[in-house]
């Protein structure tokens, strides 16, 4: 059974301070602010079943999609994604994966987002920043390889890493970095200062 919280003012305004001051994604205020709810009211026993039901309209059958919890792993510069990314660097075709971030940087995924040929892979914003939005992401990292091993950024990288960051700050997710890894090693746009970033 699924539940809808009509959620008290006073902690929906509150949300809006930590939103100010934090960069905690809306998706994630709504998660903690439900829990904050439910151990305030439904698990101290101050209220019956029924009066919360009727103060807070909770309604049955609403569908919600579930926000994925993030990792303990915090990933604060180039150096960890790419610990991260160590296997799939090895990968014998082009692939590129994004890395879901919350507000604290971090990781609540790692997913494969396209698959290539042996010396192409493209990258479609769509598909880029479709689950990033459902996981609640407030930045991600758009890795990829190239399995020839030069990490050189090709005139098509420079391109799609300005793209995607466009679009990013068009919905509100930034892009923290753009990262080509192969088995020698890796290039951050972040570090190098390579276009946009």
């Amino acid at each position: 059974m699924t539940y809808a919280f009509k959620l008290p003012p006073e902690l929906m305004g509150r949300m809006v301070q930590i939103r100010e001051k934090t960069k905690i994604s809306l998706a994630q205020q709504v998660r903690d602010a439900v829990k904050i709810f439910c151990d305030m009211n439904l698990n101290t026993g101050k209220q019956s079943g029924e009066q919360t039901r009727r103060e807070y309209q909770i309604k049955t059958k609403v569908k919600f999609l579930t926000v994925k919890e993030a990792t303990q792993i915090k990933i604060r510069n180039s150096e960890i994604a790419y610990e991260i990314m160590r296997t799939e660097a090895k990968i014998d075709r082009e692939c590129g994966w994004v890395l879901h971030l919350n507000g604290r940087s971090e990781l609540i995924e790692k997913e494969l987002v396209s698959m290539g040929m042996v010396g192409a892979s493209y990258m479609h914003p769509r598909e880029i920043f479709k689950k990033a939005i459902i996981n609640g992401a407030s930045a991600i990292i758009i890795i990829h390889n190239h399995p020839s091993g030069d990490t050189t950024p090709s005139k098509d990288d420079r391109e799609i890493s300005r793209r995607l960051k466009e679009a990013g700050e068009l919905i509100g997710i930034e892009v923290n970095d753009f990262i080509i890894i192969s088995s020698r090693g890796y290039v951050s746009f972040v570090d190098e200062k390579i276009g946009e970033f």
